[in-house]
């Protein structure tokens, strides 16, 4: 199944159904399709920055599921539905209509999002999108 590796607490926004658009330099182009499942795989380095913003922090500070600070396992799974490459673009409003989350590049479009239901530890996560032969598909 495809993967994406992605810091904390960025990939635990995401499964918890905070942040519906990740941010990329690159679009997957061939990569990915459409309404496609894609693990996401927590990487072992952390965005620290990220926690000193106030929208983060409203989120993350009580949470006790480990979700946020789960590091180098897939922590769940998405539904990829396109990528953008502008704020005009109207499919932004769905996916970040507080319009917190979106900057930069490309904005890869993901929803339905689904936690694992043991996280899968130990695994080293790679650039791109790659592919993991594991059992399951990390929910």
């Amino acid at each position: 199944m495809k993967v994406l590796t992605i810091k904390q607490p960025w990939a635990g926004l995401i499964i918890s159904g905070h942040k519906g658009i990740e941010n990329r330099s690159w679009s997957p182009g061939k990569r990915l399709n459409i309404d496609d499942e894609l693990l996401i795989h927590s990487s072992v380095a952390i965005d620290k920055d990220a926690f000193e913003l106030d929208h983060v922090w409203e989120i993350v500070e009580d949470d006790k599921s480990g979700l946020y600070t789960a590091l180098g396992r897939i922590i769940g799974k998405v539904i990829y539905k396109g990528c953008v490459s502008s704020e005009l673009d109207p499919r932004v409003q769905k996916y970040d209509p507080q319009q917190l989350w979106y900057y930069g590049d490309k904005g890869w479009l993901l929803s339905n999002p689904v936690e694992a239901d043991e996280p899968k530890t130990e695994i080293k996560g790679r650039l791109g999108v790659w592919n993991y032969q594991g059992v399951g598909n990390g929910s």
